[in-house]
């Protein structure tokens, strides 16, 4: 049997459109490849079908996605700009490599060619408002990096939990003007891989219990909010160097967690070490409960001091904001966790 005579992907006709998105994409600068299926069918001899493109950008806001699915090859970037509430129903795939941002303004190109002048970038998509994002759907098909940009709220108010388990890191970014931007966990429990945030960034846990797998050494400068449990996983280390105020269970279970800013943790109901895991305390702590297994090691460095226990005033704080939360929950006895 003779081998099929492979194919030229023919840009004409119905798949017009493509060849007017990769012009555009050259014009700018970009490199855009033909992959996935359009390739294989184009080599065995096969009329082609779907066409991927895995290069550039595309900018769109949740609306305009509706229940789709968009397809992100290593090289590419999707751009939710958002400038209103919005729901993100549609499936995002994501290869290792590619970047969903969520931001209120972005550029239509963000490179140019040879050539051309900086007056010959098209203007700016959104118009700066602050959006809030929803996610519908678990993105567990998404291993690109994740960017929190400029003010805008990602939620998860669906209750869908490890959302983005696969992606390989979540930033947050307050971007020049400072405005606080958030990712909003709500009542899920959520693993997410190497987040990272600016001063002006904020995690709210709500009622759940969030983990954060750390890969790589990351920082986290931001504030932690809520009622939930925060969870340190991963080999690497974690620092947090901003105020937070959560008032669930701190536990490290793998690697190591740094605090740096006085008193950093000081609402969190107790610090629970796992087995061989390692706290570091840069500036003085207070705890409401110390639990450790054997192995783990609390370091005091630069004269640091950790206190454990509440004073009064603070145990009438932790109570009256617990009351504000129904159900069910461990966070006010981190010894639940060394079950």
């Amino acid at each position: 049997m003779s081998a099929a005579q492979p194919n030229l992907i023919n840009l004409t006709g119905r798949h017009a459109p493509v060849a007017e998105v990769c012009a555009l994409l050259r014009a700018a600068g970009g490199r855009p490849l033909l992959v996935g299926g359009c390739v294989r069918d184009a080599l065995l001899g096969l009329p082609v079908g779907e066409i991927d493109i895995a290069a550039g950008k595309i900018i769109a806001n949740v609306q305009s996605l509706g229940y789709g699915r968009v397809v992100i090859g290593a090289a590419g970037t999707l751009s939710i700009v958002q400038n209103n509430a919005g729901t993100l129903r549609a499936q995002i795939n994501g290869a290792v490599g590619s970047t969903l941002t969520v931001t209120p303004q972005d550029l239509i190109v963000s490179t140019v060619s040879a050539g051309a002048t900086a007056s010959s970038i098209p203007p700016n998509v959104g118009n700066g408002q602050l959006g809030v994002i929803d996610i519908y759907n678990q993105q567990q098909d998404f291993y690109g990096q994740v960017i929190v940009k400029d003010g805008i709220t990602l939620a998860f108010s669906y209750g869908k939990d490890d959302t983005f388990i696969h992606a390989s890191n979540i930033v947050l970014n307050s971007g020049t003007s400072g405005r606080e931007t958030t990712i909003r966990f709500n009542d899920t429990t959520q693993t997410v891989n190497n987040l990272s945030g600016d001063a002006n960034t904020r995690i709210e846990l709500g009622r759940g219990s969030v983990t954060i797998n750390q890969t790589a050494n990351t920082t986290y400068a931001g504030k932690v909010t809520g009622a939930g449990n925060l969870f340190k996983g991963g080999n690497s280390a974690m620092t947090l160097a901003g105020l937070s105020s959560y008032y669930g269970a701190t536990v490290v279970k793998a690697g190591s967690l740094s605090s740096t800013a006085a008193d950093g943790i000081i609402n969190s109901s107790g610090l629970v070490l796992l087995n061989g895991t390692t706290f570091t305390a840069a500036a003085n702590q207070t705890v409401g409960a110390l639990f450790g297994q054997s192995g783990a090691t609390v370091a005091l460095v630069n004269g640091a001091t950790l206190t454990v226990g509440k004073t009064d005033a603070q145990v009438t704080q932790l109570n009256n904001a617990l009351t504000n939360f129904t159900g069910v929950s461990p966070d006010a006895n981190p010894a639940y966790f060394l079950q």
